[in-house]
């Protein structure tokens, strides 16, 4: 195997000058010149941890998200993991299934390994937890007015998604969401039932919990809706995996689809690659929100002027559970 002393042998330098090399020290530039070849012509790989324990840095940063088992989350993961190969820099990814004791377990792990920064998305208090040493940026939801967070516009998503039903004929709407309400969801819904008050427009709110969500939804649709009658005839829902679920059940006792009832979701991730949206939805910048936060990642390495919230803009995408737009 090929190693430092090789280097240095071809390249006619002493081992220290390839050591300065390979840690960035300046160097004349023909000196490097020799390096650079030797390396290139033995193909070596010089030992990235030896490296980081030197600069007291490694070159690989932590993306902490709840799940990645929606088309949203993995989309998202794929555009950050993008944004950072741009800059060198591999990722190592952690799903916390929302349990803080998984969320404080990556962070230990990320001080340990001496990652140069961290990307999360937490719902938990990991705030006794975080080290000010290793640079933090933090995704819908903030954590403190010092960590910079990047996140969709969610308020004006519900408040689009009311003028969307509206507009498309809908009067009894109806909010879908899971318990307990907060955060996103929280926003996604008070931008909704604010333009339905505002307008004067009936709307009403659903609830489930997360451990029987299914079969509370299934209730609900038998309680509220049959092919002759419906006591909802637009439904905003807090994401698409919610409103997938309420159109299958939907669709199973015979209403109409966007006839009868129409719907919207919100995160607007196709399923596939670039397959149309079947589900109307209110769309995340997921090229933006990736993009941001490692840009925000890397200006707090550098110690470079960040920006403390960024709210991104979201949009309407049009499927087939909503009426064609006249």
């Amino acid at each position: 195997m090929t190693n430092i002393n090789d280097v240095a042998h071809l390249a006619g330098v002493s081992r220290g000058s390839v050591s300065n090399y390979l840690n960035g020290a300046k160097m004349r530039a023909v000196t490097a010149k020799k390096i650079a070849q030797a390396i290139a012509e033995l193909d070596y790989l010089p030992n990235g941890t030896a490296q980081a324990l030197k600069k007291k840095q490694t070159r690989y940063a932590v993306l902490i998200l709840p799940e990645i088992n929606t088309p949203f989350f993995a989309d998202l993961t794929e555009k950050i993991q993008a944004e950072f190969r741009k800059k060198d820099f591999s990722l190592i990814l952690c799903t916390s299934n929302n349990q803080s004791a998984l969320e404080i377990k990556y962070l230990k792990m990320a001080q340990v390994q001496k990652v140069a920064g961290i990307i999360t998305m937490s719902y938990s208090d990991i705030r006794p937890w975080l080290n000010a040493n290793i640079p933090l940026v933090t995704l819908e939801h903030s954590l403190t007015e010092q960590v910079p967070l990047v996140t969709s516009d969610n308020y004006t998503g519900g408040r689009i998604a009311s003028q969307k039903l509206r507009a498309l004929g809908a009067k009894k709407l109806l909010f879908l969401g899971t318990k307990p309400i907060e955060n996103s969801s929280w926003e996604r819904r008070q931008g909704f039932l604010d333009d339905c008050e505002l307008h004067q427009c009936t709307a009403q709110q659903m609830l489930l919990s997360a451990n029987n969500s299914l079969a509370m939804l299934k209730d609900f649709v038998n309680d509220n809706f049959s092919p002759s009658k419906n006591n909802f005839d637009g439904i905003f829902a807090e994401n698409d995996a919610v409103a997938y679920s309420c159109w299958r059940i939907l669709q199973q006792k015979n209403i109409s689809i966007p006839a009868q009832v129409q719907i919207i979701g919100f995160d607007g991730a196709p399923c596939y690659g670039n397959q149309p949206l079947l589900l109307s939805s209110i769309k995340q910048p997921t090229s933006l929100l990736a993009k941001a936060a490692v840009e925000n990642l890397f200006n707090l390495i550098k110690h470079s002027p960040i920006s403390n919230k960024k709210i991104l803009p979201v949009s309407f995408v049009e499927g087939i559970t909503t009426k064609e737009t006249l």
